[in-house]
């Protein structure tokens, strides 16, 4: 097990001018800087800012947009997640800006008012990237403008680091992103956010490090990450070796690496609290080691990797399987009684894993299986809560190969060629089945009615498809539809009008086909697509499907048929 030492932060500075001499595992930590030197360590970590480069880099933001251009699956999932926020239109009404904003105390009602505005300029920076479209750019301006010109302070009384923090990242992502893409930010309005950042965030950020460590660890993981971030946009070396320093030096909070993640198997401080508060401070972590790989420096291998244990640590407890717990004595002394593992919040997955997925498989190569496992139950990653990080990883960080299949670029090709593969559809009605066999889905109908007035019915459902109707309007499938059964495709966004037109292959079986575009007319996700089959009181109670596709034009549909 891990102990801390304890050093009050007032003594902080001086013992970074000693850590470089007292603790040789810095040099093990680092994997070198923008020089090239692995030993270049102990307070000097950065000689020049790569820019864009808090979260993102240019490469990043190239890759986000051809993957959505592309129709990329799983990032197109998290990118109609980003889409439907209210905070990611360009029509968004700005709740501020006010002149202090805080999260307790006199201002604490503007809260969620200005985490808002904070998520709102950075969604709508990220939707200016990917889709070119200004207005989202100007209104990204307009928030950082209007707050620039009028926040003055984070008047709160005990939770100022935490504002300081978590929206204060979310700003300087949002600065940055607009400073290095649009043309349209002016030099004297930047001059002015680089004040707010300094007087109001970096302020409150100093005055955390100044006082003895009094909080959980996920206040200091917070602010290393704000901090590297406001030191890449100012331009400042001093802010960000200081964050960089933090986050490596023993005994001084607990938000460092090694007090937070308390030892190698990957208990973290706050896995006695409660699964949330840990979720929140492996994701910040992942942040400010995702900030630090943007200007050159391995943070994310520091301690063997221990990051990565405490991301496997956390999944594997939240998929429901057992891990080891040892209590232990923290930096505060005050956050040591819990005996064992919280399950509070326990199973909810917060959308923080595919940072550290991206950082530890794809880039290094090295193998994470309940992250894995977590990734894949969540599905793609959506919103985080509040500002507490960025969310979206799926889009963000995802940087390996899509996923194959139909469920990226809104064109659906389930032929059931494989004997028991349904392909993710199933029956919905209690009493019906189906299987796959001979290349057909086949399903028995359940009688929904009485035995005197028998009425059969068995819909086909796959939930969470992308639609893409500006490509592929006309949805298909092929199939002889039982007796006199009702035919509607539903969407739960609202069913489309009418029982589909009909036609028939040279193979003699009918096809149907809705037009999507009558119901939307851009990419879309919806939570089930249902082709209901219902209604049915003459005829045989099963059918069989051959395929479900979609064409680009009825002309198309009808080709493939006459083949």
């Amino acid at each position: 097990m891990y102990k801390t030492k304890y050093y009050p932060k007032r003594l902080f500075f001086a013992l970074l001018c000693l850590s470089a001499l007292l603790l040789p595992s810095c040099k093990k930590l680092h994997n070198g800087d923008d020089s090239g030197n692995p030993d270049h360590h102990g307070g000097n970590w950065i000689n020049n800012f790569v820019h864009p480069g808090i979260l993102h880099d240019q490469q990043d933001l190239t890759r986000i947009k051809g993957y959505v251009a592309s129709g990329a699956y799983p990032p197109v999932g998290s990118y109609l997640a980003l889409k439907s926020q209210p905070t990611a239109l360009a029509t968004y009404q700005m709740k501020g800006p006010f002149v202090n904003i805080a999260r307790d105390g006199a201002d604490a009602a503007t809260k969620s008012s200005f985490e808002n505005d904070f998520n709102a300029a950075y969604h709508n920076a990220l939707m200016w990237v990917i889709t070119g479209n200004e207005t989202h750019a100007k209104k990204s301006i307009e928030i950082l403008d209007a707050y620039a010109n009028t926040l003055t302070g984070i008047t709160g009384s005990n939770d100022n680091a935490l504002t300081a923090s978590l929206g204060g990242f979310i700003l300087v992502n949002a600065a940055e992103i607009m400073r290095y893409t649009y043309t349209g930010w002016t030099s004297t309005d930047i001059a002015k956010c680089e004040s707010m950042f300094r007087n109001v965030f970096v302020k409150e950020l100093n005055a955390f490090y100044a006082k003895p460590a009094y909080t959980n660890g996920n206040w200091g993981v917070s602010v290393i990450k704000a901090m590297m971030g406001f030191g890449v946009f100012l331009n400042d070396k001093q802010i960000f070796n200081q964050a960089v320093d933090f986050f490596y030096t023993e005994g001084q909070d607990n938000g460092s690496l090694a007090n937070y993640i308390i030892n190698a198997e990957g208990q973290c401080q706050e896995s006695g609290r409660d699964q949330s508060h840990t979720m929140l401070g492996l994701g910040s972590m992942a942040e400010a080691c995702e900030v630090g790989y943007k200007q050159k420096l391995d943070m994310y291998g520091a301690m063997d990797n221990r990051l990565m244990a405490g991301y496997e640590y956390t999944a594997k407890y939240n998929l429901g399987n057992e891990v080891p717990y040892v209590q232990w004595t923290d930096v505060t002394g005050k956050y040591s009684n819990w005996a064992t593992i919280s399950e509070t919040d326990r199973g909810v997955l917060r959308p923080i894993f595919e940072i550290a997925y991206n950082a530890y498989v794809t880039r290094k190569k090295l193998s994470m299986p309940w992250t894995q496992q977590a990734i894949a139950k969540a599905g793609p990653e959506s919103a985080a809560v509040s500002c507490d990080n960025p969310g979206f990883g799926s889009l963000l960080f995802f940087s390996g190969e899509p996923q194959a299949g139909n469920m990226g670029t809104g064109f659906f090709n389930y032929q059931f060629n494989t004997t028991g593969d349904k392909e993710g559809w199933s029956t919905v009605q209690a009493g019906s089945s189906a299987n796959v066999s001979d290349g057909k889905f086949k399903a028995v109908m359940a009688n929904v009615g009485t035995a005197a007035a028998p009425k059969y019915r068995a819909d086909i459902t796959i939930a969470k498809p992308i639609l893409n109707p500006s490509v592929y309007p006309v949805w298909a499938v092929h199939f002889n539809k039982p007796g006199n059964s009702v035919l509607t495709l539903d969407t739960k966004l609202g069913s489309l009008t009418g029982q589909g037109t009909a036609l028939t292959g040279n193979d003699g079986i009918s096809t149907y086909y809705w037009d999507l575009s009558t119901k939307f007319t851009d990419l879309v996700q919806v939570d089930n697509l249902t082709l209901k089959i219902a209604d049915m009181t003459t005829g045989t109670p099963s059918y069989e499907v051959d395929w479900i596709m979609t064409f680009k034009n009825v002309d198309e549909l009808k080709a493939y048929l006459a083949k």
